[in-house]
Parts: structure tokens; C-alpha cells; sequence
């Protein structure tokens, strides 16, 4: 159990009270330092999970639980889950971290002394520990009571006199939140998805500065960590938010003024493909594993040098996009548009859907675009084109943004039924589009590896015993794309998205 101190009771004082009721032993005191860790957009915490370290072990509890649930020794502190010991730790949070990096998000020294309560026998009964906890510069304290398995009793008589001196019950959640906070951070605070709470009766040019101004801060909010290789999540999600900014200027008309939503829209379009050919890689050598489980194990030495040559064409494309996230142009593009957004509206010069209610604008959007979405996946067969799936795609994810821009104002549970049923398709095409750029991009490769005569057969025959699996996934793929659009436009989601948005 713990306890908060009064102002103005120290150890001292308590230890010298208990001595006059119990028989007490002092211990020697220690001093201890942790590290604590998480993701940039808090994997862990977003699990109700505490990861720290204290010398050469790692220790995984849950919060607000002080009991270690997964351990592991460590030879270096890692930073991707791969760098992990194999072992029950990995695995546990193998699937939390994915591909992201762990972050130190502070280290915390605990300076403690305790004492024995010992019985008639001389036999320790419980034991009581004053902890001092230092972060930066703040410092919070906590006394806690340690039971001794088969002395309740005993553990009882010394809480209740705590509680007669006028300790009581600690009331902090978790000494997590508190050293967070004394270290200038709060837990939960960044996640790319859209946590936007509109209005119904909000303007509609008032509601898309409230939806652009958070796109904009998740592209601040990821600068540095692309800029420093943190991992690859950084460039994605700065992505995303740019493609949902160019897709906001795009679908809803004549919010804005027609000079600026085209001048932005150039903008914005210009950074998106700054980064194009960065991505491609990284998803390419984050499929690596993948990649190497689809050929069999004795062409794998085989495929060492694609993946040396798009480990350095990733070095060269980070150089080009760091140098145009430090450029003038970068800078300028933010600048203006943070002003432009931040601007109050000029009732004279609001163009001509500025004013209309968000409620409305948003109904009457969704549902254009869901109903184009329907007739385009209507036109599909199994002889279609690859461009048509394409487009379908690119379809499907403008009516993603569109229903996450406006969730908010939606009855959520029908809304995020709609969005997961979309999400099923969206999944379907977007790994028929992916396998289709890999086979492509691999069938180009090869005049571009730098390989010697007697590695460029086995290479070649290593490349093209993956591209052949790639071709057969994208074609099942294809073939599974009528199940996925039957589902999607099935009766019930058609009365459901035109109780939502038609009426």
C-alpha cells in the first residue's frame, strides 16, 4: 500500500513514532536509476503498459499495476523490436511496436530507505519504505507499506497507525503520469489519427481550418524524426497528413478562394512528391523478412544484393528529402499556410460554400463520392484493367478521408461500421496496387544492381522466382476483389449510408 506524506512529516518523524509502538530495524538506504520508453505515438502507454530499464534488464508492468509482468536481460538497449532478446518480452510486444522505435522518454533516480517491523520473536512482519523520486528537477515522495506473507495481522496494526499519524491512501494514478509530466510530456498526446470534435452548425470554411490546422501539426510534429531516421513511421505519417490536406482542397469546393485552394493545392502536391521514391524503399526493405519467406531459404545469400542496393538508394533519397524539409521553399510552403489557416475570414470576400453548415457540406459529400464509388466498382470484372482497380483505389480513399474528416458529427458506432466495412475493400486494393508496383520495380531492377557476372544468374533467378509469387498474390488478390466489393455495397451498407448522408 502506499501513502502520501503530509506537509511537514518527514521519514524521521514516522520512524521515530513507529519506534515507540513497534520494533523497528533500519535498513540501508539505496539509490537506483531507471529509464523509461515508448514510441513517439505511445504504443505502449495507448496499451496500458510501462516499459523501463534499470541497469542491464529490461522490465515490462502494466499501468497502474507495480508488479512486473515480462522481463528480459540486454546486452544493449534496444530499439526495434527485432533488436529484442528472444524470449516472452519479444513476443509480447512484438506486435505493439511493429516497426516503430523505442524512445527514451526520461530517466528517474529513486533514492530509498526503509525499515523492518519486527515481532516479539524478533521475526520481520512487514516492512515500511519512504521513496524519493527525482525527474529533471521535480521531485515527489511516497511511503509504502510491504506486506510479509503470513503476518496480515501484523501488516494491519502498522496501517492503521499510519493512518491514525495522519498518512493516508496514496491518491496518484501512477508515478508514470507524474514523471511524464515533471519532464515536460504528456502520455497519449500525439496519434496521426483524427481526433477532431466539429460542430453540426459550424461553417464550413471554420470546420476545415479546424481539420487542416491538425494535418498541419501532425507534419510539424514529424520533421525531426525523419530528419534524425528515427524510423520509418515518421515519414508515413507526415504523408498521410499531407495526401489528407491535398484531398480536403480538392473535395470540398468553393470553401476557400479558387487562387488560394489551387496555389496551396500546388504546394502541397509538390511535397507530397518530394518523398515518393523514399517510401517506395521503405517498404520495400521493411518487407525484407517477407520478402525472403516467399523464395526458398537457398536463394536467399542470393538477394543480399538488391537489398544492399535499396539500403543505399535509401540513403541518398533520406539526403534529398532532409534537404528539402531544411529548404527555403519547405519553410515558405508551412509559413504561409499556417497563416493562411490561422487568417480570419473576410465575410466580403468568403467564397461561395464558406458559410454553409459543416453538417450539410459533409452529407452531401460522402455521398457523391460513396455513390461514384459504388458505379466504379460496379464496372469492374475479372478481365478489368490493372488502372481501373487503381483508380477505384484511389477512389475509395478519398471516401475514407471525407468520413474521418467528419466523423465527429455522425453517430459514431454507425459511422465507424461504414468506415470498417470500406477499410475490408480499401485492404484488397491497396495490396493489389503494392504487389503491382514491387513486381514492377523488381522487373527494373536488375539493370540497375551492381553485380559481378557470376552472382548476376543465381540474383537474376533469386529476383524472378519472387517476382513469379508476387504475380500469382496480386492475381488472387484480383479475383478477390468482387467478394470484397459485393460486401461493401451489400444492401444493408446502402440503406445505412443513405440514412446517414442522403437525407
Amino acid at each position: 500500500m502506499k501513502f502520501d506524506l503530509p506537509d511537514g512529516l518527514k521519514f524521521p518523524q514516522i520512524v521515530s513514532r513507529l519506534s515507540d509502538n513497534f520494533t523497528v530495524r533500519r535498513e540501508r538506504g539505496s539509490t537506483e536509476k531507471y529509464t523509461f520508453y515508448d514510441t513517439a505515438d505511445w504504443r505502449l502507454y495507448n496499451h496500458s503498459l510501462v516499459l523501463f530499464g534499470n541497469g542491464k534488464r529490461l522490465c515490462l508492468r502494466r499501468l497502474s499495476v507495480n508488479e512486473i509482468i515480462e522481463s528480459s536481460d540486454i546486452s544493449a538497449q534496444p530499439v526495434f523490436v527485432g533488436d529484442f532478446p528472444d524470449g516472452a518480452l519479444k513476443e509480447r510486444l512484438s506486435d505493439i511496436l511493429e516497426m516503430r522505435a523505442l524512445l527514451e522518454l526520461f530517466e528517474m533516480e529513486l533514492r530509498s530507505k526503509s525499515i523492518r517491523i519486527l515481532n516479539i520473536d524478533e521475526k520481520t512482519v512487514t516492512r515500511v519504505a519512504y521513496e524519493e523520486f527525482h525527474v529533471d528537477r521535480e521531485t515527489t515522495t511516497q511511503l509504502r507499506l510491504i506486506p510479509v506473507r503470513g503476518y496480515t495481522k501484523d501488516y494491519n496494526n502498522v496501517r492503521n497507525y499510519l493512518d491514525e499519524i495522519g498518512l493516508h491512501k496514496s491518491k496518484e494514478r501512477d508515478l508514470f503520469i507524474w514523471a511524464n509530466k515533471a519532464s515536460g510530456k504528456t502520455p497519449g498526446d500525439y496519434s496521426s489519427k483524427l481526433a477532431i470534435r466539429l460542430k453540426p452548425n459550424m461553417h464550413t470554411d471554420d470546420a476545415m481550418r479546424v481539420i487542416l490546422r491538425f494535418l498541419l501539426g501532425v507534419m510539424k510534429k514529424n520533421e525531426e524524426g525523419i530528419k534524425r531516421d528515427i524510423d520509418t513511421e515518421f515519414l508515413h505519417d507526415s504523408r498521410v497528413a499531407i495526401r489528407r490536406t491535398r484531398s480536403a482542397l480538392s473535395q470540398i469546393k468553393n470553401v476557400f478562394q479558387r487562387e488560394a485552394t489551387q496555389r496551396f493545392g500546388a504546394d502541397f502536391s509538390y511535397l507530397g512528391k518530394l518523398s515518393n521514391r523514399l517510401r517506395d524503399l521503405d517498404v520495400y526493405l521493411l518487407n525484407k523478412k517477407e520478402y525472403l519467406g516467399k523464395i526458398p531459404s537457398s536463394l536467399h545469400r542470393d538477394m543480399e544484393p538488391l537489398f544492399r542496393y535499396l539500403q543505399r538508394e535509401r540513403a541518398k533519397e533520406l539526403r534529398k528529402v532532409i534537404a528539402g524539409l531544411k529548404s527555403k521553399r519547405y519553410e515558405r510552403i508551412l509559413m504561409e499556410w499556417e497563416s493562411f489557416l490561422n487568417m480570419g475570414a473576410d465575410e466580403s470576400d468568403r467564397a461561395d460554400n464558406a458559410a454553409l453548415p459543416i453538417f450539410a457540406t459533409a452529407k452531401r459529400r460522402i455521398y457523391a463520392r460513396y455513390q461514384s464509388v459504388v458505379k466504379s466498382g460496379k464496372q469492374i470484372t475479372d478481365d478489368s484493367e490493372d488502372q481501373m482497380l487503381h483508380s477505384l483505389r484511389i477512389e475509395c480513399k478519398k471516401l475514407r478521408y471525407l468520413m474521418e474528416f467528419f466523423a465527429s458529427l455522425f453517430p459514431q458506432r454507425k459511422i465507424d461500421f461504414l468506415i470498417k466495412q470500406l477499410k475490408k475493400m480499401q485492404d484488397n486494393l491497396g495490396r493489389f496496387q503494392d504487389l503491382s508496383v514491387q513486381e514492377d520495380y523488381l522487373v527494373s531492377v536488375m539493370d540497375h544492381l551492381p553485380l559481378t557476372s557470376q552472382r548476376v544468374r543465381k540474383t537474376s533467378l533469386a529476383i524472378g522466382c519472387l517476382i513469379g509469387v508476387l504475380h500469382r498474390e496480386k492475381q488472387e488478390e484480383s479475383k478477390a476483389f468482387s467478394r470484397f466489393f459485393r460486401q461493401f455495397s451489400s444492401t444493408k451498407n446502402r440503406e445505412l449510408f443513405r440514412e446517414l448522408f442522403a437525407n
